[in-house]
């Protein structure tokens, strides 16, 4: 546990005390990427990083800062995919990343839980994105991804912090995690999140998707990621059946069947939310 958790901090204490931290990969990623360099660097194609980056929110900060820091101001725009961190730091800035990247903490089954909320929630903006065919979709996948880095951080190196916070949601079901979070820590972990993408210099259009502003891909990202972090919580959460309905307002025209299909929940849960949103728009 850590030794430095005093209690409750603002955005400003905490966004100052992290976003100076190494930012480490998870484990997963560096065994994959090792043994991809250790087949031959000519096996490698930049889809193959894609594939780690989306499952890894810290591997894609690492690889969004390093584009960034070497980005020729003559581009028109930032990268802010993953192709394009990838593209713009190369095959080998890459591997050199990772090989210099700390392990994520992994004893922490906190931060194992919400690395992959997130990328579940990547997973669900990409796929609802594309159901509109939305050109941007993967801009809309990272920004879903990032939007937990704040709580990320926190359990890599302050995991008391997000634990208190979801003791006191275990206690007093009733709460809002970001009124959990706010008790805990003493700010949200999405304006965590915002305030450290801030902090890092990420592109301005990942925190506007982050903070889930009124347009159809902000709104897609928000409720791709408030989608993942319910079905964390609870995998039949009825929160889950409001997200649906909130999204189906920015995909019009597209089947409810589809926008269900990609969540990582029964056929039985599919079918009540088919029930419930149908008995609610009667």
């Amino acid at each position: 546990m850590s030794t430095h958790y005093k209690g409750p901090r603002g955005v400003e204490e905490w966004t100052q005390y992290l976003k100076d931290k190494d930012i480490p990969i998870m484990q997963a990623s560096k065994l994959i990427l090792m043994a991809m360099e250790g087949d031959g660097l000519e096996t490698i194609s930049a889809k193959d990083l894609v594939r780690v980056v989306v499952g890894d929110p810290f591997l894609a900060v690492g690889l969004l800062r390093n584009a960034e820091a070497h980005r020729s101001h003559r581009l028109e725009r930032e990268p802010a995919t993953p192709m394009a961190t990838i593209m713009q730091t190369g095959l080998n800035g890459v591997l050199a990343l990772v090989r210099n990247s700390q392990i994520a903490d992994g004893n922490q089954r906190g931060l194992s839980e919400c690395a992959f909320q997130s990328a579940t929630a990547s997973y669900l903006a990409r796929r609802w994105g594309f159901t509109i065919a939305d050109q941007a979709l993967d801009e809309i996948a990272m920004a879903a991804l990032l939007a937990d880095i704040g709580e990320l951080m926190l359990w890599n190196f302050e995991p008391d912090v997000p634990i208190a916070a979801l003791v006191r949601l275990k206690f007093y079901p009733s709460l809002k995690s970001s009124q959990a979070q706010e008790i805990a820590a003493g700010v949200s972990f999405k304006n965590l999140s915002l305030s450290l993408a801030n902090a890092w210099g990420l592109p301005p259009l990942i925190s506007m998707l982050i903070n889930g502003e009124d347009n159809v891909r902000a709104g897609i990202a928000r409720i791709a990621s408030n989608t993942a972090r319910h079905l964390r919580r609870d995998p039949e959460n009825p929160a889950v059946i409001a997200d649906i309905g909130a999204v189906r307002k920015y995909l019009p025209g597209v089947n409810l069947a589809t926008i269900l299909a990609p969540l990582p929940v029964s056929d039985e849960f599919k079918e009540a939310i088919q029930l419930s949103l149908a008995a609610s728009a009667e």
